[in-house]
């Protein structure tokens, strides 16, 4: 594997152990919603289990990884884009995308991380920013051409 990144040519940092499997027992957390939904007044936090549970439930689940919208802007430089504008890029170009129940700025999906940055490129280029060091990430970044036609 290569030592640098594809996209910024900056250094990897790499971490582990990753757990690649699924995440979630779909029929587990089905099991619970449904137990907690009959005990509405059982536990005082029933509401708030139900909400994590039904994130759980719709967060896809062969896809280990999520991407932190604030930390993309950051690399960039820019706004942060809005969950929802991000969500639809990656759908109407065909990929599945959901939240992550442990991060409120997190999308997970299967796209590949250069439809991503195509994205965020997209989006700088509506949303301009200032000037960036032409040794930055953000500037190696914004210097590609997109592959990816983003609507």
């Amino acid at each position: 594997m290569n030592k640098d990144c594809e996209h910024c040519s900056s250094n990897f940092k790499f971490g582990g152990p990753v757990w690649s499997d699924p995440i979630h027992d779909d029929i587990f957390i089905s099991s619970l919603l449904s137990d907690l939904q009959e005990t509405k007044d059982r536990f005082a936090t029933n509401s708030k289990m139900i909400g994590m549970l039904s994130m759980m439930k719709e967060e896809l689940n062969n896809v280990p990884f999520f991407h932190d919208l604030s930390q993309l802007s950051s690399v960039l430089h820019c706004n942060v884009m809005r969950m929802l504008e991000m969500r639809s890029a990656l759908m109407n170009q065909g990929y599945g995308v959901s939240s992550s129940h442990t991060n409120p700025q997190a999308v997970k999906t299967d796209a590949p991380h250069s439809v991503v940055w195509d994205i965020m490129r997209e989006w700088v280029q509506r949303n301009p920013i200032k000037k960036v060091s032409p040794d930055s990430p953000a500037a190696c970044i914004l210097s590609k051409e997109s592959s990816t036609q983003v609507s």
